[in-house]
């Protein structure tokens, strides 16, 4: 089993998506060696062009032998089409690619 970083708190009435995100951490951390780490919720902040900009990484998963996958966990549909992946919230359609692509820039 991978160790979970932080401990997840047990487990009470959560939104769907941090519902998903929970029962997505408990699958990697059951489901990888214990040499594995698993971060979860992931704070950062980044400056470009003199604006600074902060987000979340939903899970970090770190191996042995130093190889990073960074997740980002949608509850629900995405919608993929030719312009690229996008999950509706209401009325509002995110750009789920734009968004790792924020997130892969700031941390690299």
């Amino acid at each position: 089993m991978a160790q979970l970083l932080p401990d997840l708190p047990p487990a009470h009435a959560l939104p769907l998506g941090l519902m998903r995100e929970r029962e997505v951490l408990l699958q990697l951390a059951s489901g990888l060696p214990p040499e594995f780490l698993v971060f979860h919720n992931v704070n950062w902040s980044s400056v470009t062009n003199s604006k600074q900009c902060f987000g979340e990484l939903d899970a970090v998963v770190l191996s042995p032998s130093g190889h990073i996958v960074l997740m980002e966990v949608k509850a629900g549909d995405v919608q993929f089409s030719a312009e690229g992946v996008f999950k509706t919230y209401g009325n509002q359609v995110k750009d789920v690619q734009r968004q790792t692509r924020v997130q892969f820039s700031a941390i690299k």
